[in-house]
């Protein structure tokens, strides 16, 4: 099974219970019509399925930042930052397919999608099998090592979001296409897009492996920056 997780702006967010939230992930602008409400259990994520308090099937939202997830939401604080529970809640949320919420998020490139989308297999027994993160990549060669056999593709992955319409330098990279421990499998029984030299488009790499190579892991940047410090306890 697999949890896909689709990045968006999480703007004017409320607690209506200590584990429901509301919030808009467009901010309209003034004199438009308000945005349609997002309605999550907060509790329904990642880190709990993780701990089999749910099934994969159950999950509304990524786990935190700090658990290896991609949601940080933060409390708005006021002129005496006194972080008052009653301040609106804000920042980037990672939601589950089912959501309903899969357009790229407010306010942010729209021309690489998948650079939004993180998704995680799950193995039989409901425990994570791997994390992938959706990169933007361009096949530059392809070399098979004469002794193991294996064939490795040059690929120049850019990295992820850092802030509006920017992609930073990218970071060329020896990558075994078609082998799940680094790279997801190619469309369609997977989302990797690119397969031959000159191929530019969606590559998803493994979470670990993206880490260890110093690859910026796509985020949202919260928005505004003004959102809260520290992450909300999911």
């Amino acid at each position: 099974m697999r949890t896909m997780l689709y990045g968006q702006h999480a703007y004017e967010g409320v607690f209506e219970t200590a584990t429901r939230v509301r919030f808009r992930i467009t901010d309209p602008p003034a004199g438009s019509p308000p945005a349609v409400w997002v309605i999550v259990e907060t509790k329904k994520n990642l880190a709990r399925a993780k701990n089999k308090e749910y099934v994969p099937a159950d999950i509304e939202i990524d786990e935190r930042r700090a658990e290896g997830g991609r949601t940080f939401l933060g409390r708005m604080t006021g002129a005496d930052d006194d972080n008052d529970p009653s301040d609106p809640c804000m920042g980037a949320i990672y939601l589950a397919q089912k959501m309903g919420c899969t357009s790229p998020p407010d306010k942010c490139e729209p021309s690489r999608p998948y650079t939004y989308i993180s998704v995680v297999d799950w193995k039989a027994d409901n425990t994570v099998d791997r994390r992938y993160h959706g990169f933007h990549g361009k096949i530059l060669d392809r070399a098979t090592d004469s002794v193991s056999g294996i064939t490795k593709w040059l690929v120049l992955v850019s990295h992820g979001y850092v802030k509006k319409a920017t992609f930073p330098e990218a970071k060329a990279l020896w990558l075994p296409l078609g082998d799940p421990v680094t790279v997801d499998a190619p469309l369609p029984g997977g989302l990797t897009a690119i397969r031959n030299i000159g191929d530019e488009g969606a590559i998803f790499i493994e979470h670990q492996f993206a880490k260890d190579n110093q690859l910026a892991v796509p985020n949202i940047i919260k928005n505004p920056p003004k959102a809260g410090s520290g992450d909300t306890d999911l």
